[in-house]
């Protein structure tokens, strides 16, 4: 039986690289966390395992990540972007989620005209934000600086606090922390931290906001370079607040980092449920998207080294998921609330979930059952499946830089993996293959199960209670 395997987090886990200090410069002994800790290197880890485990078991298998962030290069490189790429080389279909920030401007794009040229825009988020970041050619000449600046009763913009000028020499930056420094406290509550580094193929800068703006105050970022210089700045939701000169980030980049593998399926989500179900209270009908069409939250984009994202789109809204039991929401008198029995089984909770760590999954579990007709698939081939045996309809025509090829579509892609060969030998009209041997939903053998559950039997389910 081909194997599914999920290796996913959470599509909001941020991309960092424990290489790198410029990459995480917010992550140390002290702070580094559980998210951290998946996404860095381990991730890497983890790909080279399940390829490892895959073979030791004799088994095809297929992965399924939502992991990473709009952070990085999208041109195909970085720590992680290259061992995806070299799994899928190996042979193994790798499925990714495309990312959520679909209704998000938040890419920049700035070529410098000449040596005095400057980029200015004005931060956007009020709130936190984490791990700006822009990128330019290895050899080029970049500075940045970062204001806190707001509009004055006659309706001019004032500088109230300005970082010293960065370049690649410089480094990191210490933290600046708004208790400590009395015209950043006026605007802002929480630190700021500021770094670029000359990297062996390009010049990273990075921005991070931990913490809050006032009202009526904003954070410019103005960057310098020499003519003929193009940036590229990443999750950056970065606006011109009017003012003339300055520039804003647009909706043409918001795919994840990790998708512009090319040899990756990403995938994007679309809307194949309207009906919101939840554990708690009646369910509703959701009007924020329209039934058949792509999600407004589903990332795409073409990465700077020419890779499409989505690759293919599968339903990511009001999926219905199991939900840990452990997290429980409580009432007025702080009582836990009790579960809709509608959305248990045998007091296990479910709920509607969306996003595009939702369609991934559907994407990797129908390849794993096409693996099942030819485990001999390599992961090229599997791409060329998904791509062909895509089904199309008017939303998807309408929204091609959205949708990529299409729909998933399971029984167009096994009829193909069917009809252009199978690793499986043909059974005969009318001949049986019966046995008394069930497998867990794991694929794992059991000729005796105890456990109570659900079971595999000749293609029936089976449930022991």
């Amino acid at each position: 039986m081909a194997e599914s395997v999920d290796a996913s987090v959470s599509n909001t886990d941020k991309d960092t690289c424990a290489s790198s200090t410029l990459y995480a410069p917010d992550v140390t002994e002290e702070n580094m966390t559980l998210d951290k800790i998946l996404s860095t290197e381990s991730t890497f880890y983890d790909l080279v395992f399940l390829k490892e485990y895959a073979k030791q078991l004799g088994q095809p298998f297929v992965v399924s990540m939502s992991l990473g962030s709009n952070n990085g290069s999208h041109n195909g490189k970085g720590v992680i972007t290259e061992a995806v790429e070299a799994i899928c080389q190996e042979g193994v279909p790798l499925v990714i989620s495309s990312g959520n920030e679909g209704d998000r401007n938040m890419y920049l794009h700035k070529d410098f005209e000449n040596d005095t040229d400057t980029l200015r825009a004005m931060i956007a988020m009020k709130e936190q934000f984490e791990n700006i970041e822009g990128f330019v050619p290895k050899d080029a000449d970049l500075c940045m600086r970062l204001s806190l600046v707001k509009k004055d009763i006659d309706d001019e913009w004032m500088t109230i606090w300005q970082s010293p000028m960065l370049n690649p020499e410089t480094g990191i930056l210490p933290d600046f922390i708004s208790e400590e420094l009395p015209e950043l406290k006026e605007g802002y509550s929480g630190i700021l931290r500021l770094g670029m580094s000359r990297e062996p193929d390009q010049v990273r800068m990075k921005v991070c906001g931990l913490g809050s703006l006032e009202e009526d105050y904003f954070l410019e970022l103005t960057v310098g370079s020499k003519q003929g210089v193009a940036l590229d700045i990443f999750n950056a939701e970065l606006t011109s607040q009017g003012r003339e000169g300055y520039l804003s980030s647009v909706n043409s980049m918001t795919l994840n980092d990790w998708a512009t593998a090319p040899s990756c399926i990403s995938v994007g989500a679309y809307t194949a449920n309207t009906m919101v179900r939840s554990l708690y209270v009646e369910p509703t009908t959701s009007i924020e998207d329209t039934l058949n069409d792509i999600a407004s939250l589903s990332s795409y984009g073409t990465g700077l080294n020419g890779v499409h994202v989505p690759t293919i789109c599968a339903p990511g809204i009001n999926v219905v998921a199991a939900v840990n039991h452990f997290n429980v929401e409580y009432d007025h008198n702080d009582k836990p609330m009790p579960y809709r029995s509608e959305m248990t089984w045998q007091g296990f909770p479910y709920n509607s979930e969306s996003g595009t760590s939702m369609a991934a999954p559907t994407v990797a579990g129908t390849i794993a059952l096409w693996l099942e007709a030819n485990p001999k698939l390599t992961c090229a081939e599997v791409k060329d499946i998904v791509c062909r045996s895509a089904r199309t309809d008017a939303f998807s025509e309408a929204k091609p830089d959205q949708f990529g090829k299409g729909k998933i579509d399971a029984k167009r892609g096994l009829e193909m993996v069917l009809n252009e060969g199978t690793g499986i030998s043909d059974i005969s009209k009318g001949q049986r293959c019966e046995n008394n041997v069930m497998y867990d939903l794991q694929g794992r053998p059991c000729r005796q199960p105890s456990a109570k559950g659900i079971y595999i039997r000749n293609g029936k389910k089976i449930i022991i209670n």
